[in-house]
């Protein structure tokens, strides 16, 4: 279960608002019976699959799972997944968190697991709490490899494996980022984890970080601004969405670095705080401390997508 917490001492009547805020919206989002009741029981589906075969080795290929139906080709994912036969993180060398590697000496891994309320008939989980309709609406699991139907297939199991069986997720994880390490070490990097590449899930990050020590940088963006101030070592940086400058605006009074989407180039103040370039590299935790403005362009392959950010103002135009 997420757990919220704010820390802001001076600021203890906003807290208080805020973490009301964050219960109703909690509340909005849970699952209803009849929404719950029409949830199919993946893990269960997948665990059957493994009955007869416990090291997977009969499980279907990606290429079997390309003629299955949605729900047949996750129980697959997610059987691989329990198994230890698929991964969980992503590539170092994926395109979004490579820049690091040559210019800081960082190799980046995360987790590409379900936006919002992809998985959510599956999970009863919404994924990225204070989601706005622009990001939605531009999200990132539109552009690109996220795009494609078996990518998909892959974010809806990772969520369900999270969120129906933490301690199998964690295991695994905790193998994967040995390896990682390794290949790290080899190539002479240190490793960097971003748990959170398309969703916003503070518990998972800040598991991850007790996981790893203080050896490995954690970081995250996020839309819940207590979890700027938890205390479980991660780096946040605060993810503005179109409708919450008052969010924005206060994380940057306490000293905390905020993501700002804009639709051009990049201002060198935004609200009367510097701007820096967040797209030279994704490492945030390498970036000065304090109050800083993170601008990013507007993203997105299509021009549709990155208009519909433009015009929910979840980028904004300077």
């Amino acid at each position: 279960m997420i757990r919220f917490k704010d820390d802001f001492s001076d600021t203890a009547r906003l807290s208080h608002s805020y973490n009301a805020t964050t219960a109703k919206r909690l509340a909005q989002r849970a699952a209803t019976p009849t929404q719950l009741s029409k949830k199919v029981d993946i893990v269960g589906a997948a665990m059957e699959l493994l009955g007869d075969d416990p090291k997977g080795a009969g499980l279907a290929t990606f290429k079997q799972q390309k003629a299955m139906n949605l729900r047949e080709a996750i129980v697959v994912q997610v059987a691989h997944l329990i198994r230890g036969t698929r991964s969980l993180f992503t590539n170092p060398n994926q395109f979004k968190l490579y820049k690091g590697q040559d210019s800081e000496g960082f190799a980046t891994i995360g987790f590409n697991l379900s936006p919002s309320k992809e998985a959510f008939r599956f999970t009863g989980r919404d994924m990225c709490l204070f989601a706005s309709l622009g990001c939605i609406a531009s999200c990132l699991k539109l552009s690109g490899h996220n795009a494609l139907t078996m990518a998909t297939i892959a974010r809806i199991a990772r969520t369900i494996l999270w969120v129906k069986k933490p301690t199998t997720f964690l295991h695994w994880a905790g193998v994967e980022i040995a390896r990682h390490k390794r290949w790290a070490d080899n190539k002479g990097l240190r490793l960097a984890i971003r748990p959170n590449l398309l969703s916003d899930d503070t518990e998972l990050a800040g598991r991850i970080k007790a996981m790893v020590g203080a050896e490995i940088p954690v970081y995250d963006y996020t839309a819940v601004l207590s979890a700027m101030t938890c205390g479980d070592g991660v780096h946040r940086t605060f993810s503005r969405k179109e409708g919450r400058d008052l969010e924005t605006l206060t994380a940057l009074r306490h000293d905390k670095p905020v993501a700002v989407v804009f639709a051009g180039d990049l201002p060198m103040e935004w609200n009367g705080y510097p701007v820096i370039d967040g797209d030279v590299h994704d490492l945030r935790f390498k970036d000065s401390h304090g109050a800083v403005v993170v601008g990013l362009k507007v993203k997105g392959v299509k021009t549709e997508t990155r208009q519909r950010a433009i015009d929910s103002g979840f980028a904004v135009s300077v």
